[in-house]
This record gives C-alpha cells, sequence and structure tokens, in this order.
C-alpha cells in the first residue's frame, strides 16, 4: 500500500516546498509550507514532512508586494512628471535661447545705430562713469573712446573746456552739479538743448549744442547725452546775416540816392537857369560854375549807386 500510494504522488513534487492554507483548531488560517520526503525508519520506507508557518512572511510579502507596486506607480508619476518637467525646460530653453538671440541682435543693431551716428552720444552710469563715448563723439570733441569711458563725466567735461574756463573754482562747479544729480536726481540742463564752447587736445575751439535725459534704472539714474557740432551752422548764419545787412543797405542807399538824385536834379536845374541869365563878367558865375559841376558829379556817383543796386535786387 505504501508503494502503491508512492506511485501515485507527484515525483516533482517530493523534496520541494508547497503552500497550503490550514486552518487552526480555533479556526484561524495559516499558511503553511508543506515538503514530503522519502526515507527509511527503522529499515523500512517511510515519509517525512516538513511544516513551515509563513503567515507572517506571507503577510510581509504581500505589504512589500503592495509597498513595491505603490512604489513603481509613485516613480512612474514622478518619471511622467520629469518627463513633462523636462519637455517643458527645453522649451523653456529653447524660448530663452530665441530671447537672447533676439537680445543679441538688438543690442547689434543698437550698437550700429550708435557707431554709426554722425551726432555723438555719451552714456553716464548711476555713478557718474562714462559707459558710452561713439565715434560721432570722438569726432567732435577729439578724444578717443579708449581714454574716456571709465573716467568720471565731470573731469571729461573739465578737461574739454576752453583754456580760459579751466580754473579750479570751475571744476569744482562742474563737478558740484553732477554729483548733485546723482543724488538728488536734480539737473538744471535736463531735456533743454545747450550751446556751448568747447576746446578739442588739439586745440580748437568748436561749437557744440547738446541735449541730455535721464535713463531711470534699479540702482539709480544714468544720464544720456547726443552732441552736434555746429560749428559751421553758426559761421553760415553769421554769413547769411552779414549778406543780408548788406542787402538792406543796399536797399536803404538805393532809396536815399533816388531821392538825393531828385534833390540834385533841381539843384543842376535852378544853376543852369541862373547861368543863363548871368552874364559873362559877372562874379558869380564861376561860383555858379562850380555849383553846376559838383552837382553834375554828385549825380553821375548817385546813378552808379541806383545802377547797384538794381542790378543787386535783379540777382535776388
Amino acid at each position: 500500500e505504501f508503494e502503491m500510494g508512492r506511485k501515485h504522488i507527484d515525483t516533482s513534487s517530493r523534496g520541494t516546498f508547497k503552500t497550503f492554507t490550514h486552518l487552526t483548531k480555533d479556526r484561524r488560517e495559516h499558511i503553511v509550507e508543506i515538503s514530503a520526503h522519502d526515507i527509511y525508519y527503522d529499515g523500512k520506507p517511510a515519509w517525512i514532512n516538513e511544516v513551515h508557518d509563513i503567515t507572517e512572511r506571507t503577510l510581509m510579502e504581500e505589504e512589500l508586494l503592495q509597498y513595491r507596486s505603490h512604489l513603481e506607480e509613485m516613480v512612474n508619476e514622478k518619471t511622467l512628471e520629469m518627463l513633462l518637467a523636462n519637455k517643458k525646460l527645453k522649451q523653456e530653453i529653447l524660448e530663452r535661447k530665441k530671447a537672447e538671440q533676439a537680445i543679441l541682435e538688438s543690442e547689434k543693431k543698437f550698437r550700429d545705430l550708435i557707431e554709426k551716428s554722425r551726432d555723438g552720444i555719451i552714456l553716464v552710469d548711476e555713478k557718474g562713469s562714462v559707459i558710452e563715448w561713439n565715434s560721432g563723439q570722438e569726432i567732435i570733441y577729439g578724444s578717443k573712446r579708449a581714454m574716456v569711458v571709465g573716467k568720471k563725466i565731470w573731469d571729461v567735461q573739465f578737461q574739454h573746456e576752453p583754456n580760459n574756463k579751466r580754473y579750479q573754482e570751475n571744476y569744482e562747479k562742474i563737478k558740484n552739479l553732477w554729483e548733485n544729480f546723482f543724488k538728488n536726481g536734480i539737473t538744471p540742463f535736463k531735456d533743454d538743448l545747450l550751446l556751448s564752447k568747447i576746446e578739442r587736445p588739439d586745440g580748437k575751439l568748436r561749437d557744440i549744442q547738446q541735449l541730455y535725459f535721464t535713463i531711470d534704472t534699479d540702482k539709480g539714474m544714468m544720464m544720456a547725452c547726443t552732441t552736434r557740432d555746429i560749428s559751421d551752422q553758426l559761421v553760415l548764419e553769421k554769413q547769411l546775416i552779414q549778406t543780408q545787412k548788406m542787402e538792406a543797405v543796399g536797399t536803404l542807399a538805393g532809396g536815399i540816392a533816388h531821392d538825393f538824385n531828385n534833390i540834385l536834379g533841381g539843384i543842376i536845374g535852378y544853376t543852369d537857369l541862373a547861368l543863363r541869365k548871368t552874364g559873362n563878367d559877372s562874379p558869380i558865375r564861376k561860383y555858379l560854375d562850380q555849383v553846376l559841376t559838383a552837382s553834375r558829379r554828385a549825380s553821375d556817383l548817385v546813378k552808379q549807386i541806383l545802377t547797384f543796386s538794381r542790378t543787386d535786387n535783379k540777382e535776388k
């Protein structure tokens, strides 16, 4: 019977543990592992079973599996969040690169605009140091950018004052004006066109026109200035004024000459009549001849003035 029973047992089950649910006497379920082994006992074949209560271990394994499943879900969620965040970060990086490129292009356009401007452009930071001095400013002032950038604006301004204004009292005045602006934001030359004269390092005097305006920043206020050399313009204006004066004098002279010519006509006419009624041996005849000669000479001079005046008017 023992041998027949052994034949009915799956040989794969022997020597391995199988899991079963076991009811205890008090009707509680326990999970057990049972393993059957062939042995000889007292010289006879027998079975021996090993039984292990694995309830706690199984419960722990189930909790571990649940925890592992929960952990995997969390990992998957975090992975998804990271993927989405990474995608968003890549998009932000791409947009930032585009913005940076746009800023670089804008700065290049701004730099080209400043450098190609024929007017001078100055930019002063919140502490009074020159941070921009374009090529137009170099041409007007005769000072290279490298020699000016980093210096205080009041030192640069005083350096280019005409020689007769380069004294200590004037330097202190210029410095106080600028320091007062950077400290209190008060300036007498903001948003006004200022006309002044500068002296270049080569000794040449130039007349300039400047416009100052402020730029608000997180650190305070910066000052910007545009400069234009109006020396040639002033020369042309003076020439124009002189020409206009000459035109006015010519017009006035023409009017006076016309009136004077009328007076001379009367003098010549009456002198000629007086000579006809005066005998050749009269002592006053020679005086009348002198009056007539002088009047005719004056009339010729008046005609020249009138001719010049008419020619000038035709040219206009």
